[in-house]
């Protein structure tokens, strides 16, 4: 197994080998950026990868999102979704409910519209109100914001219910 900056250096090692072979794109990134992450799920385990992106301490789900961006592609969406949920349920076997920690040191706008599909799968499958991952959700604490998910969250907070607005941590 990888430790935690071997698995950075091993990514990185893949993305700048995928980079050598094709020139990186200065307009137009996400079919790119999508083709070097196939490259990366082709080198480097799936489960390995979630493994490192992924974790649980005491009651709660600790996700990385910069591990994470490297090897996001479509073809891939249900798998994280899954192994998402399935950490929700380990921690409910000890907990009655769980907090979700997202480091998004490095997200930015075109992370988002590059992001926006596996981010609306995951609402539409873990944060509906008949959810098991939203009803058993505590807190969603998101660290490292950038001033954008301030912004957009101080404009369209008013339109969340308010149950889920109670939720969310912006640090």
């Amino acid at each position: 197994m990888y430790a935690q900056d071997e698995i950075q250096n091993k990514i990185q090692a893949l993305q700048d080998q995928f980079y050598s072979k094709n020139s990186k794109n200065l307009f137009i990134k996400k079919a790119q950026k999508h083709e070097c992450a196939t490259h990366v799920t082709q080198h480097i385990d799936i489960a390995v990868l979630l493994e490192k992106t992924f974790s649980i301490k005491d009651n709660g789900i600790y996700f990385e999102y910069q591990i994470l961006k490297t090897f996001t592609h479509p073809s891939n969406y249900e798998q994280i979704i899954s192994y998402i949920n399935d950490l929700a349920k380990v921690c409910l076997r000890t907990h009655e409910t769980f907090d979700l920690h997202i480091n998004l040191k490095s997200f930015s706008i075109t992370a988002a519209q590059r992001n926006k599909e596996i981010i609306q799968l995951f609402c539409e499958r873990c944060l509906q109100t008949d959810a098991l991952f939203y009803n058993n959700l505590n807190k969603l604490y998101l660290h490292n914001c950038p001033g954008l998910v301030q912004t957009l969250h101080s404009l369209f907070g008013g339109f969340a219910d308010k149950n889920a607005k109670n939720k969310l941590v912006i640090m």
